[in-house]
């Protein structure tokens, strides 16, 4: 079962912190600037919304040594999470890893698209800072999914475009590991995850 959210913020931190399961509240603690704060708080009530929404008690998020959430007490639920002010985003799954990004196109990935696209992804993007947003998000989603470090997102990495919507992400990491997904369009912001 996959369960999604993302939440636009238009609560102010005193709020949002009001509502959060004291571990998260530790974590924004540490934030310093607003937004970060406020996102940080937005993504753990976004999580807290969707364990609630399948009857598990939420008690916060933890990150292992590589930065992975993790729900504790349930390895049998895996958690994402990403922001981009002023949305955030959560996503639960219990059939396995699973993985979401939130990026707004933006002039900057014109400038790095060579660091993170193979010759066969560039020649299909060109210049178009959507098309290469989305596959920034896409391979954003598929490193979440692993979860651990050291993986190229240029040579181990790679996407398809299926159709407007779907996406076809690879990961070679002495296998090739195939995943759907789900690519969405909010307030000039795209939105992927494992579908």
């Amino acid at each position: 079962m996959v369960r999604v959210i993302v939440w636009e913020i238009t609560e102010d931190f005193d709020y949002l912190s009001s509502q959060l399961h004291p571990r998260d509240l530790n974590e924004v603690g540490e934030s310093f600037l607003e937004n970060k704060k406020l996102e940080t708080a937005a993504t753990r009530l976004a999580s807290a919304n969707l364990m609630k929404s399948i009857g598990v008690n939420y008690e916060g998020i933890q990150k292992d040594e590589f930065g992975k959430p993790h729900i504790p007490n349930n390895p049998n639920i895996h958690v994402s999470i990403s922001h981009a002010f002023p949305l955030a985003g959560a996503i639960i799954d219990t059939s396995g890893p699973t993985g979401i990004d939130i990026e707004k196109p933006g002039k900057q990935i014109l400038r790095i698209k060579h660091k993170f696209l193979s010759d066969d992804e560039m020649d299909f993007c060109g210049d178009d800072q959507n098309l290469l947003t989305q596959a920034w998000c896409a391979k954003e989603v598929l490193y979440k999914i692993h979860g651990r470090k050291q993986l190229s997102f240029k040579k181990q990495l790679s996407v398809t475009f299926k159709t407007d919507q779907l996406i076809e992400g690879v990961i070679t990491n002495g296998t090739n590991e195939k995943y759907e997904l789900q690519s969405i369009f909010i307030k000039d912001y795209h939105i992927i995850f494992k579908h």
